[in-house]
């Protein structure tokens, strides 16, 4: 558990710094607030003005204890009405996961065509053969997917759409490519036809999302950052976010870029 807290100085500076980094062995609320309340009494801190934590069940208990603890020391600041806060980033997340689950079919046909050329050292050879051929980089690479990560899912993307003339190229010239996507694969115990290869709707569908994600991507790096304090930009970037979501909601018509801009938006609402 890493504890990070900001604070001011007799001078009104903000400050950020780390003051607690422990291996927790229980994640129930009751463990993790004793824990909690250790770091604040070693360092010395009695007044808190709110918690950021994800939405965790067991944070949810871990506020409520240390609200009860400050009330018994009469150090409980505002009444605890503002104890508990959400964390941006967190939040973030949700909301990037919303979008994926609609465009799950169009990613996935993309998702198989870079975990064909990363398959073995021959294939991704292949593709930078094929790379050459569209007089592109003789090194090419696009970077693999990971499924429960989609900071590496938009970086994947990302990639792919550089060389996305070079896909459609070994799609129908490259034999050991296009039977790539006639074998079946195992999923959730049962043998199913691999999706893709991903069409230009397909394409069209996950470069609209992808517009979200560099937004998304970019707000997370500023309110990810270690060294320096983030609370006070916090709003600046929800907000900026949110007017970019609204945009792509009222602007020229396309039906996908709006579903998954009002699911943004209706999880932007809970930060």
């Amino acid at each position: 558990m890493v504890v990070t807290i900001h604070f001011m100085d007799s001078d009104l500076n903000l400050h950020k710094r780390i003051i607690c980094f422990t291996k927790i062995t229980s994640h129930k609320g009751i463990d993790i607030e004793k824990t909690l309340d250790a770091c604040l009494t070693d360092c010395g801190i009695h007044r808190v003005f709110t918690i950021t934590v994800d939405n965790a069940s067991a944070n949810d208990g871990v506020v409520e204890y240390v609200a009860q603890s400050l009330k018994a020391m009469n150090t409980l600041m505002l009444d605890e009405k503002d104890l508990h806060l959400r964390c941006a980033c967190h939040i973030l997340n949700l909301i990037v996961k919303d979008g994926l689950k609609e465009l799950s079919a169009s990613i996935e046909g993309i998702r198989n065509w870079v975990k064909f050329i990363h398959s073995s050292p021959a294939r991704l050879d292949n593709f930078r053969e094929f790379s050459i051929a569209c007089r592109m980089d003789k090194m090419a690479n696009v970077p693999t997917d990971v499924r429960t990560r989609w900071k590496a899912t938009y970086r994947m993307l990302e990639g792919a759409f550089k060389y996305r003339q070079v896909f459609e190229k070994m799609a129908y010239s490259c034999e050991v490519f296009q039977a790539y996507f006639l074998e079946e694969e195992k999923v959730k115990k049962v043998m199913v036809k691999r999706v893709g290869p991903p069409k230009d709707d397909d394409w069209d569908k996950a470069l609209a999302f992808v517009y979200f994600l560099k937004k998304i991507y970019d707000a997370t790096l500023k309110l990810s950052a270690t060294k320096t304090c983030t609370s006070p930009i916090i709003f600046i970037e929800l907000v900026a976010l949110q007017v970019q979501i609204e945009a792509k909601m009222k602007g020229p018509r396309n039906p996908t870029m709006q579903r998954v801009a009002s699911l943004m938006k209706l999880n932007l609402g809970e930060l």
